[in-house]
């Protein structure tokens, strides 16, 4: 054992410890009683470390097994405990059950999570990691019955979780979702979708100017007693569920049963209080006035109707950055300029927003879009505007700033020194500035970062991306390309 250092302890006095104590006798103790209530798991919990140990040393598997066997031969020997002999090891080459197939299943093989069902887990968002969207999807393919607390609902995390949604439907699943309309931050539809499958209850808080709700929690019963909880800072988004830095404590009922019977109180609790309202998909009002209240009412128009027209339309599926504020642009999806100005928050049905030839502001949430023509034919674009716009590499871009910014204007200097003055630069680029005659989108390539730059006025700017362009652009419009 280490050296005692002085400090709190809730350590269970076992004959090494007495001793070294005693060889102690400078060290200031303080000792306390075990209620007996909870006696059994801390017995059992410091038991099974020593048996554990004891495993370790031990190379030899069928030793091993008869070790343990010989520790549960001499408990049912006790007085009154003959029952738990039943509980032996067996020899067997496959000695765990991994699945009792469901009778409508053709053939063996329930999705199961990577992670074990019998032994907690921490999730920091680490690339060694699962995806938490990927543990989530199959921890819900596998349930008997999911319980769902999160303080908003967004599309980008509904699609992802949607075909685990649309399973638990087809296999009668019962599905309770409790979460909010504080800030405005749902998208209001998508409550209104779940909450229409035949399986689903949801339940809000209507209060948009706090809310006591900031758990995101995620439970998956099983019959079999297998039961699972994830429990965090992940709300139902793709950036939480794929790509931010949410950490999310996995719970399974085999190693921290007393947390999952308190989850089940405290969500039963919710579920019954007043601030919690069933919501009806037949009369979603409610919900979108809470939405709008808490939110900008023009944008929220605009983003329903965005969402609306995406949900039919759009084919794309790429990941969507990891910024410090809302950004709702997938990687390498197209957007015309009204859409970026809309997607940040300056354009509405009221008013399309700033205007500009190749860079726009949002200072609210200090940031600059780069709208990037790399081909400029002179009858499109004015002798001015022609800029030396041209990929590098697919990771290295050369952009050449408007011929009125200078190094030492405002822009110049926000550009420059964008890390230090805290403001995130996206860029958005497209060939040409016409296809078949009509004005061409732009590809979002994402966010970048500056690595060099040149010249006074206009500023020469080498940009690094953060994640490769397409293939296809980068030979299209290479230069000598």
């Amino acid at each position: 054992m280490r050296d005692l250092a002085p400090g709190i302890y809730e350590a269970i006095i076992d004959e090494y410890l007495r001793t070294t104590l005693s060889d102690h006798p400078e060290l200031r103790t303080v000792f306390g009683k075990i209620d007996p209530e909870e006696q059994p798991a801390r017995y059992a919990s410091f038991v099974a470390k020593v048996l554990e140990q004891a495993l370790r040393e031990e190379v030899d598997q069928e030793k091993r097994l008869d070790l343990c066997n010989r520790i549960l031969e001499h408990v049912a020997r006790q007085p009154g405990r003959s029952h738990l002999e039943k509980h032996r090891l067996v020899p067997e080459q496959k000695p765990m059950l991994l699945e009792i197939t469901p009778p409508h299943y053709n053939t063996p093989g329930i999705p199961r999570p990577h992670t074990p069902l019998a032994e907690s887990s921490l999730f920091t968002g680490s690339p060694q990691e699962p995806k938490l969207s990927h543990e989530l999807l199959e921890e819900m393919r596998s349930a008997d019955a999911v319980d769902i607390l999160v303080s908003f609902i967004k599309w980008t995390g509904l699609r992802l979780l949607m075909p685990a949604f649309e399973d638990l439907s087809d296999r009668h699943v019962p599905v309770r979702v409790i979460t909010t309309s504080y800030m405005g931050a749902s998208d209001a539809p998508v409550v209104e979708r779940l909450a229409r499958m035949r399986n689903v209850q949801v339940r809000v808080s209507y209060d948009t100017t706090r809310t006591r709700l900031h758990a995101k929690a995620y439970h998956f019963k099983r019959n079999s007693g297998f039961s699972t909880a994830y429990i965090g800072s992940a709300n139902m988004s793709h950036a939480a569920m794929t790509s931010g830095l949410e950490w999310n404590l996995k719970v399974t009922a085999k190693d921290m049963g007393h947390l999952l019977e308190k989850f089940t109180i405290e969500f039963e609790t919710y579920w019954n209080s007043r601030e919690f309202i069933p919501f009806d998909p037949n009369n979603p009002m409610p919900l979108r006035s809470a939405i709008a209240r808490a939110s900008n009412p023009s944008f929220l128009a605009d983003m329903d109707e965005i969402l609306a027209w995406s949900l039919n339309t759009t084919k794309v599926s790429g990941r969507i950055p990891e910024l410090p504020f809302e950004c709702p642009f997938e990687l390498h999806a197209t957007y015309g300029s009204i859409d970026i100005l809309a997607g940040l928050g300056q354009a509405n049905l009221k008013s399309a927003g700033q205007r500009g030839i190749g860079v726009l502001h949002f200072p609210a949430v200090k940031a600059y879009a780069l709208l990037i023509t790399f081909q400029k034919m002179e009858r499109e674009f004015s002798p001015s505007t022609m800029y030396a716009d041209y990929p590098i590499s697919r990771e290295l871009l050369h952009w050449q700033s408007q011929s009125t910014t200078a190094q030492n204007s405002e822009k110049g200097q926000h550009l420059i020194h964008h890390d230090k003055r805290g403001y995130t630069i996206l860029t958005f680029a497209r060939g040409n500035k016409k296809r078949h005659g009509v004005t061409a989108p732009f590809t979002y390539l994402g966010p970048a970062d500056r690595v060099g730059y040149e010249k006074e006025r206009p500023i020469n700017i080498v940009w690094r991306l953060w994640y490769p362009m397409p293939a296809e652009m980068f030979e299209d419009n290479r230069k000598g390309g």
